[in-house]
């Protein structure tokens, strides 16, 4: 579902791997999906956590709160039409 999302959006799924080591959706400058997965969405790596001071770390939250609920919308939405 989280795939069709990604299309629907615009979005083009890779072909190939770009890291060798890494997520098959991860590009040199990040991300290739438009709509991801709550664990990415969730994930914050020790280094930008100690990086970024307390307010910049609640607004990143804040947003990535936002972004998971439009997410489930959209599924919810997309599930929805799929049964008709």
């Amino acid at each position: 579902m989280l795939l069709a999302i990604n299309l629907v959006l615009g979005g083009t799924l890779p072909e190939v791997r770009k890291c060798a080591k890494g997520c098959f959706f991860l590009k040199e400058d990040g991300c290739s999906l438009v709509a991801r997965h709550v664990l990415c969405v969730n994930y914050m790596c020790l280094k930008i956590q100690k990086a970024l001071p307390l307010d910049a770390l609640l607004r990143v939250q804040t947003a990535a709160g936002a972004e998971l609920d439009t997410a489930f919308l959209l599924q919810e939405a997309m599930k929805k039409q799929m049964n008709r």
